[in-house]
């Protein structure tokens, strides 16, 4: 379960559902339907992927801190 919003330090969260998992040898790009125009795309080791057990249509809580988030124009 997502940790509670005072449990944590990332104040930015945002509630989805998984839409694609594209994984590499090392890293995985975790595309997110949040409800905006366009997805939340979220890179992630393959080894967080296999203990956070995600596959498509999951419903996931995405946390994330101002500081490490980069916008990468389309």
């Amino acid at each position: 379960a997502a940790p509670m919003a005072a449990e944590t330090s990332a104040r930015n969260r945002l509630s989805g559902t998984v839409t694609d998992i594209d994984a590499g040898e090392a890293v995985a790009t975790v595309t997110v339907d949040v409800g905006a125009e366009r997805p939340l795309a979220a890179l992630v080791t393959c080894r967080s992927l296999e203990l956070l057990d995600l596959a498509v249509g999951d419903p996931v809580v995405a946390s994330l801190k101002a500081m490490t988030i980069r916008a990468i124009p389309q």
